[in-house]
């Protein structure tokens, strides 16, 4: 699939080091990799042999995400994010903002729900602090925030 139309959910997680899907449709680029271990939710370790690329949104592609078929769910590696995008993750009680760190546009957004951050599947499109013509703190980090209401943005 090389489109960003992809449905399924995609759950940001600090604690894997590496994306991983067990859906092969969402795959595209398909190639063997070296065996690497993965651990499952319920304990076992697996070894996934393949990994492709999956374009989530205009702005975030994840290469070298590793297809894990027995896994039921998908999952965003946040360091190997950062590293790939050059981007942080900066998270509250609400949201999850990826943020690039050269220019300082906000170029995803996770939404918790239960606790974990799910990647919000709207492209995001915010001009760079910089080139902002803002005056208002409000303004500015509405902006930067990727356009919250007031009542999240007051949070």
């Amino acid at each position: 699939m090389n489109d960003h139309s992809f449905s399924g959910k995609w759950l940001i997680d600090t604690g894997c080091s590496h994306h991983v899907t067990g859906t092969l449709a969402v795959l595209s680029d398909l190639r063997s990799v070296p065996s690497r271990t993965v651990g499952l939710p319920n304990g076992t370790r697996v070894c996934a042999n393949q990994a492709g690329r999956v374009n989530l949104t205009k702005t975030i592609a994840l290469d070298s995400v590793l297809y894990v078929p027995q896994l039921t769910c998908n999952l965003i590696s946040a360091s190997q994010l950062s590293d790939a995008l050059h981007c942080e993750l900066i998270s509250n009680s609400k949201l999850c903002v990826i943020q690039d760190l050269r220019t300082r546009a906000v170029i995803g957004l996770g939404d918790r729900e239960d606790g974990l951050y799910y990647l919000r599947r709207d492209d995001v499109v915010v001009s760079a602090v910089g080139s902002s013509n803002l005056t208002s703190h409000f303004g500015l980090w509405h902006a930067r925030l990727g356009h919250p209401s007031e009542r999240v943005l007051k949070l």
